[in-house]
């Protein structure tokens, strides 16, 4: 695509690959969209503009649903970044919605050592709450729970920083000061992330999934304002996560709502650093989701 393009369909827009420079026209309701570097790490994006001038978000239409049984994604791929960070500063974003019929002790967030039960976060659902785990070496966990309800998306954020782990839930925030908090990634030759499952998916999370992200810092209050947006996320392009996965709505991923279809096999990295999340299993690749207007959620 080049030059100026007209649409009447929003859907059509957004699932054009964007490229620097690029006009496209709504003629249905008479809005812009320009592609442009809109972020820090210089990655073309399409932002979207109203015949008043005012910039509006794009709308995410996507998220990923795991279906509690063996349904996963994983993260091979971010080993040595995560061995890099060692003890030092880590966030993990995501929203989650948790389904009605989640049974307790359903993981759905694996973070660390792949090969042992040593030096990991981990995050679940329990009995009501969500529970943020951390290990450092073998012995001992240090656990920070807040409750939630079934059924209503959550922006959940975890920021590791020295020995103090902080649970955001809506940036409503606990915080718990322990040594176990001060894993070290360091330690291990084979670290990777997991969404949808634990570390061995014996603990398989039936929750739908968007807007996963990790960065090797942590992030400040207003970053977390940015990313929760008053419960409609944010673009977080510009706090350079070291990955970020958007659940279908990167234009190089390929959602279906055709159940032949709809198999998740990769998800892109839209920070741009190539850490894509994949599932080569069909029995255990969740499904594109596609959000209801009630739930829509924009990024």
């Amino acid at each position: 695509m080049s030059d100026i393009n007209t649409y009447a369909d929003e859907a059509a827009i957004t699932d054009l690959t964007p490229i620097n420079g690029d006009l496209v026209l709504n003629r249905d309701n008479n809005s812009l969209y320009l592609c442009t570097d809109s972020s820090a790490s210089g990655i073309a994006r399409w932002k979207k503009f109203t015949n008043d001038s005012v910039e509006v978000p794009l709308p995410n239409r996507w998220g990923a649903s795991f279906d509690g049984t063996n349904d996963y994604l994983d993260l091979s791929s971010l080993n040595s970044t995560i061995s890099s960070i060692g003890t030092g500063a880590v966030t993990i974003s995501m929203w989650v919605k948790f389904d009605n019929s989640i049974p307790s002790f359903s993981g759905f967030l694996h973070f660390g050592n792949a090969d042992a039960f040593s030096d990991y976060f981990y995050c679940r659902y329990n009995s009501g709450s969500v529970e943020f785990q951390s290990r450092a070496g073998t012995s001992g966990v240090a656990n920070i729970l807040t409750s939630v309800s079934k059924n209503v998306w959550y922006n959940l954020v975890f920021i590791r920083s020295g020995t103090t782990g902080t649970l955001y839930v809506d940036e409503n925030s606990s915080s718990v000061t322990n040594a176990e908090f001060g894993a070290d990634f360091s330690n291990n030759t084979n670290n990777f992330m997991r969404v949808g499952s634990n570390r061995t998916n014996t603990q398989a999370g039936k929750v739908l999934v968007d807007e996963v992200a990790v960065f090797n810092s942590a992030l400040s209050a207003s970053d977390l304002t940015a990313i929760y947006n008053s419960g409609v996320p944010g673009d977080i392009s510009s706090l350079n996560p070291i990955g970020w996965w958007r659940m279908g709505d990167d234009s190089n991923d390929s959602p279906s709502t055709d159940p032949a279809s709809n198999k998740i096999a990769t998800i892109t990295d839209s920070s741009g650093n190539g850490n894509h999340a994949t599932q080569s299993t069909a029995a255990s690749q969740p499904t594109f989701s596609a959000l209801a207007s009630s739930e829509t959620i924009y990024s």
